[in-house]
């Protein structure tokens, strides 16, 4: 006990003295402020894409308040392997290398060491090495000149991973193929695989043929006559879906697999029908079409050559719309979770009315008379949002808003957008910018336009609210000499 009331006395009057040794420190301390150092990654946080042993440039935004003659720089490449570290690349400032590596994904790593406190900074950014004769991702331009149809791929840091350089890759077909595409373009479909959105192949119809090719080098792995176990009579591809297993041929739904048709489907009961140019895709297996002859919706099956009856719970039955086709567009009408689509009819009164439906929940979700919509009978071109439910539809020069109530599913709200071109100026396409893991997803708004005086085609990328569906008016870029744009799509 005495030994333990002498250890508490000790330990008693350690504690005395540090708080008096505290109260005499007045921090008489010499403090240094160290400037501002921080690598800054905000806008690039995508992949940046080169092809094998061709230069990648990176220009990262380095904010440093000091001497930058003070800075050191150190680039080095890794993988996933045992080994991380591969290569070192560079010790200046931009990275602008080829790199020599295998075809795959890498890490590209900055060190910036500040010479005189030693303090380091560390950023990493995601790269893509593509094989020799690949494309990078980016926006796909269908055009036609004259009576040749191609397209142009275009990358630019408004709508990729900032630093990516802006190019505009010319007449790709020919380039990869010493050959020509006939006809006028009809539709520019980027064929995914439904489940995971990989890329599988790009096809490109016009009123005389359809190809289809690699998605990387832009190769033509097969044309028309080679995409049917049974070859229509007639040549008028007018819609692939989304996943490039079924296409409607002259009014005629063929099913298949990546580009190969091998059923050509009947109606329920062998009734004569008419599809129009519209494949929904809303399952894996899934996609209905519209009969323009019963005006109703049908589903393709998974296997066989049977068409099969659609029925839904809601505002209106899909097996009997009764009422002419006009416009179609894939959506969300309420949430992500809603695979929707949207489309625009006429009835007999020459009225217009907006329906949606979510097929993968047989749900009609909306049916609203729009015929009082601006302009909404001269309309061409029809966008929905993804994110929330609106519509988007242009005419010659303006576009327009459509904010449907998705409570009641048949009241909306209809205004112009405020974007319009004027002259001889002429929009002949809108797309909605869609790319996963991209930072402009939903946010941005292709408008492409044809000057006939000029012969001159023009790209327009708005600003797009994703919720609201209301576009900014003011450009993020805007290419000019171009051809006449008739499709568009994210590669």
């Amino acid at each position: 006990m005495k030994k333990l009331k002498i250890v508490n006395a000790f330990a008693f009057l350690a504690f005395i003295l540090s708080i008096a040794a505290c109260k005499k420190d007045h921090g008489n301390y010499d403090y240094k402020e160290l400037p501002l150092f921080q690598i800054d990654t905000s806008g690039m946080s995508g992949i940046f894409e080169t092809i094998q042993n061709q230069p990648l440039t990176i220009s990262p935004k380095i904010r440093f308040e000091g001497n930058e003659s003070q800075l050191q720089y150190l680039w080095r490449l890794y993988d996933g392997g045992e080994v991380p570290v591969i290569d070192t690349l560079s010790n200046v400032r931009d990275f602008d290398e080829s790199i020599h590596r295998e075809p795959g994904n890498y890490t590209l790593e900055l060190r910036v060491q500040q010479k005189e406190d030693k303090r380091m900074q560390i950023a990493t950014f995601r790269v893509r090495v593509q094989s020799p004769g690949s494309y990078p991702s980016g926006w796909l331009i269908a055009y036609n000149e004259g009576s040749v149809a191609d397209f142009d791929l275009i990358t630019a840091p408004q709508f990729l991973t900032a630093g990516i350089k802006d190019t505009v890759y010319k007449a790709l077909y020919a380039t990869a193929n010493g050959a020509i595409i006939p006809g006028s373009i009809v539709q520019l479909r980027i064929a995914r695989d439904f489940s995971n959105g990989s890329l599988q192949s790009i096809f490109l119809s016009t009123n005389e043929t359809s190809v289809q090719m690699s998605h990387n080098t832009f190769l033509h792995t097969k044309g028309f006559n080679n995409m049917f176990t049974d070859l229509p009579n007639i040549t008028k591809p007018q819609f692939i879906n989304d996943a490039g297993d079924a296409i409607v041929n002259n009014g005629v739904v063929y099913s298949g697999l990546q580009g190969i048709y091998l059923a050509r489907l009947l109606a329920p009961n062998a009734a004569p029908y008419t599809a129009a140019p519209m494949l929904h895709q809303y399952l894996n297996y899934a996609t209905a079409f519209y009969d323009t002859q019963q005006k109703r919706f049908l589903q393709i099956p998974e296997m066989g050559s049977l068409a099969m009856d659609l029925s839904s719970d809601g505002l209106f039955d899909v097996s009997d719309i009764g009422m002419d086709h006009l416009l179609y567009t894939p959506g969300f009408p309420v949430s992500t979770s809603t695979r929707g689509m949207w489309n625009v009819f006429k009835d007999d009164a020459d009225r217009r009315f907006l329906l949606a439906t979510d097929l993968s929940a047989d749900t009609a979700l909306a049916k609203i008379n729009i015929t009082a919509a601006p302009n909404i009978k001269q309309a061409k071109f029809f966008q929905a949002g993804y994110l929330s439910a609106y519509c988007l539809y242009a005419d010659d020069h303006k576009i327009y808003r459509i904010q449907p109530d998705m409570r009641s599913g048949t009241t909306s709200i209809n205004t112009e957008s405020g974007f319009a071109v004027t002259g001889d100026e002429v929009i002949v396409s809108m797309k909605i910018f869609r790319a996963n893991s991209n930072a402009l997803n939903h946010k941005g708004l292709f408008v492409a336009t044809w000057k006939e005086t000029e012969q001159e085609g023009k790209l327009y990328l708005l600003p797009l609210n994703e919720v609201s569906g209301e576009i900014g008016l003011q450009p993020l870029k805007v290419w000019t000499g171009l051809g006449k744009i008739r499709d568009m799509g994210f590669k």
